[in-house]
């Protein structure tokens, strides 16, 4: 048998596709292949094409702010003018000078045995007070800001001193019968070889018997 020829089976097999309007052209169908239908999602939302359909999404850049201009600093207020006389007035000092030590003591407080040393009082009036055994003595001061006052007194008193013996004192000597006024306090005798410190208090006769002393 004879063998038709290749076109002409292709072009029967094209009108055949074309007389039939049931069955869509076979182009349509391979289009329709290419292009797959969407899934619906639970919700019934289709899903968005993939990153193979659209561009690639983009951040939008990051555009500051801008920086709200700062106020400057208020400059701090000045300090009051200072009040000179809301101020303390500057302290004083005091000076006791006494012919012995004492214990002094200024309104009622005491401070030390502290003859011809400063010590330190508030400017105004102050009772000063020189306590020693021989005696004491009080003075009242006024001390100005700034000034040191100085008191002078004296607590050891002159006593009469009759030597029954030749004798020197304190270095310097002394015949029998003399009578000599000495300020209470300790002094230095030597006499008959003999050596021997004597504290004076009251009037008193000089002897080596029964023992060197001062004897009232």
């Amino acid at each position: 048998p004879d063998v038709p020829d290749a076109g002409v089976v292709v072009g029967a097999l094209a009108d055949a596709g074309s007389s039939d309007p049931a069955r869509p052209p076979t182009r349509a169908l391979d289009a329709g292949r290419s292009q797959p239908a969407p899934v619906a999602t639970r919700n019934g939302a289709h899903p968005r094409p993939g990153p193979a359909h659209e561009p690639p999404e983009v951040a939008p850049p990051v555009v500051a702010s801008p920086v709200a201009a700062l106020p400057p600093e208020a400059a701090p207020p000045d300090p009051p003018p200072i009040d000179a006389s809301a101020a303390p007035p500057s302290p004083g000092h005091v000076i006791v000078k006494n012919d012995a030590w004492c214990d002094v003591w200024i309104d009622g407080a005491f401070h030390g045995r502290g003859r011809n040393e400063l010590i330190e009082v508030s400017a105004g009036h102050h009772s000063v007070r020189c306590v020693n055994p021989a005696g004491q003595w009080t003075q009242d001061v006024e001390v100005a800001p700034g000034q040191t006052a100085t008191l002078r007194g004296a607590v050891l008193h002159d006593l009469k001193v009759t030597l029954d013996i030749d004798a020197t004192i304190d270095g310097k000597p002394y015949p029998r019968g003399a009578v000599i006024r000495l300020k209470q306090g300790r002094i230095e005798v030597v006499a008959g070889g003999q050596t021997q410190f004597i504290t004076l208090r009251t009037d008193c006769r000089l002897k080596d018997v029964p023992g060197l002393g001062c004897y009232e």
